[in-house]
C-alpha cells in the first residue's frame, strides 16, 4: 500500500515548533551563595552543628535535621535562618608568599525548627557541599547578585588605555586546583580597597614571551637549584647567598620579575596601576586568557567567576579591573 502524503496546516506547524531555550545569565544565585572568601578578620562563631538525626553518616545534605549547640538561653529562636560556613586553610600569595588570610566557604543554609534551653534542632534548607559536624552557623544575610552581566563574544587581543588600571593576581581557586577554566571560581588579591564591587569585570592575562622558551626554563631551573643548594651544602663552608646568577635568574621569568620588585619593603605595588617591570619589546605584550565577574569582595581579596576562558588559568596569573 502506497503511503499517503499528509500536509500540516500553519496552526499545526506552529503547535509542533520547539521554542529555543532562553540564554542563561552568566551569574546565578548558586554561584554567589555557594562561593567563599579570604579574610584576615574572621571571628569564628560559637554556634555550630554538633550532630544529625542520621548519625550513621558523616556528612549531610538538604533536608537533613541537625542538632545545634545553642538554644533559648543563647538567643536562638524557632524560624531563625542561618548560613553554614566551613573554615578552610590559610592562603598565601603564590608569588610573594605573604599570608592573605583564611579561606572560608559557604556550604549551605539552615532554619531552626525547635529549641531547648541550650540546644536547638534545625533543618538544612540548602546544601552546596557535604555538611559535617563542626561547621559554623552565622545569621543569614542577603548577598547582592550581579544578574545584568554579559559575556564578551571574544577575548580582546589588546586593550587601549590600560595605564591607570589596577592590577593583581589570581591567588586561589574553589577546589584548590592550580589550573582552572570557564565557569570556575577563583580568588584574586584585589578587593574593596581597590573599589571593586560585585558585578565588576576583570581581565585575566599573562606575559607568555616573558616566560621564555623550554630550553631557557630548563637552564634557569638548574641554575636556581645551584643557588638554592649551595649555601646549604653540609660538606662545604657556608657561602653568602648573594650570587650574581641569583639576580640574573630573577630577571629571566615572569614569576620572578613580577614579584613587586619596584615596591619598597613591606609595600604592595599591585595597586599602583603601572605595568609590571618586564623587559621591553615582545616580553611586555600581555595575552588575555580569561574574563571574570566579581561575585563578592573583602578588603584585600575578591571572589571571581570566570565567564569566558581561552586557556587554562593558573595561580599567579595577572588580573586587571575593566
Amino acid at each position: 500500500i502506497a503511503p499517503t502524503e499528509t500536509s500540516l496546516t500553519g496552526a499545526e506547524e506552529s503547535a509542533l515548533s520547539i521554542e529555543e531555550e532562553a540564554p542563561q545569565p552568566p551569574i546565578n544565585s548558586h554561584d554567589v551563595y555557594c562561593s567563599g572568601y579570604i579574610t584576615k578578620n574572621f571571628k569564628p562563631s560559637h554556634l555550630t552543628i554538633m550532630l544529625s538525626q542520621r548519625a550513621e553518616t558523616i556528612g549531610w545534605a538538604k533536608g537533613d535535621v541537625v542538632y545545634l549547640n545553642e538554644g533559648k538561653a543563647e538567643g536562638v529562636e524557632p524560624g531563625m535562618a542561618y548560613q553554614i560556613l566551613r573554615v578552610g586553610q590559610k592562603v598565601s600569595h603564590p608569588v610573594s608568599g605573604r599570608e592573605l588570610g583564611r579561606y572560608i566557604r559557604r556550604v549551605g543554609a539552615a532554619k531552626v525548627l525547635a529549641i531547648q534551653e541550650h540546644t536547638a534542632i534545625a533543618e538544612i534548607t540548602e546544601a552546596c557541599d557535604e555538611i559535617t559536624a563542626g561547621n559554623l552557623l552565622v545569621p543569614w544575610a542577603a548577598i547582592p547578585i550581579p544578574w545584568d552581566v554579559k559575556r564578551s563574544e571574544v577575548l580582546p587581543l589588546q586593550l587601549e588605555d590600560t595605564a591607570g588600571k589596577v592590577r593583581g593576581r589570581v591567588v586561589w581557586s574553589e577546589d584548590r586546583l592550580e589550573s582552572t577554566g570557564e565557569s570556575s571560581v577563583v580568588y584574586i588579591d584585589l578587593g574593596s580597597r581597590e573599589q571593586l564591587i560585585p558585578g565588576d569585570k576583570v581581565w585575566i592575562f599573562r606575559y607568555p614571551a616573558a616566560q621564555g622558551s623550554l630550553t631557557q626554563s630548563t637552564h634557569d631551573l638548574f641554575r636556581q637549584q645551584k643557588i638554592d643548594v649551595g649555601p646549604r651544602d653540609l660538606f662545604r663552608t657556608k657561602k653568602a647567598a648573594n650570587y650574581k646568577g641569583e639576580t640574573q635568574a630573577a630577571q629571566s621569568s615572569d614569576a620572578q620579575v613580577s614579584r613587586d620588585s619596584a615596591a619598597p619593603p613591606g609595600k604592595d605595588s599591585r595597586r599602583h596601576g603601572s605595568a609590571p617591570s618586564l623587559a621591553k619589546g615582545v616580553k611586555s605584550i600581555p595575552m588575555y586568557i580569561g574574563e571574570g565577574v566579581v561575585l563578592t569582595t573583602e578588603a584585600n581579596t575578591a571572589c571571581v567567576k570566570v565567564i569566558k576562558c581561552a586557556n587554562e588559568i593558573f595561580f599567579g596569573d595577572w588580573v586587571m579591573a575593566e
